[in-house]
């Protein structure tokens, strides 16, 4: 995404309680480091697992998206948070994002 003129980049992820969304948030951070491009941590979503397991999840994304009008593209760590990055992008709210999903 970054190659493609993308900067205003959110990271929608559960919060960090594994190895393997940490592993994968510094994998995130990396690109930008590679592409000598300044880390807007700001625009990072890190889900409370206690609000991503209940039915406050996707609000909880739309919020967030909402308070971010600037951000251009979305990259999901996990399924989970794909699905509610996609649902926001479906849903009547939502701006038109491209989303890449990692998992």
């Amino acid at each position: 995404m970054l190659s493609k003129s993308h900067q205003q980049i959110a990271l929608i992820s559960p919060e960090n309680a594994n190895t393997a969304v940490e592993d994968c948030t510094i994998g995130f951070e990396q690109a930008y480091t590679d592409q000598g491009i300044s880390i807007d941590k700001s625009l990072w979503c890190h889900i409370p697992l206690d609000i991503l397991r209940s039915e406050q999840a996707l609000d909880y994304v739309i919020d967030f998206m909402q308070d971010h009008s600037g951000i251009s593209a979305a990259f999901s760590l996990t399924e989970e948070t794909a699905r509610l990055t996609s649902a926001y992008q479906s849903s009547e709210r939502s701006f038109k994002y491209r989303f890449a999903i990692f998992r």
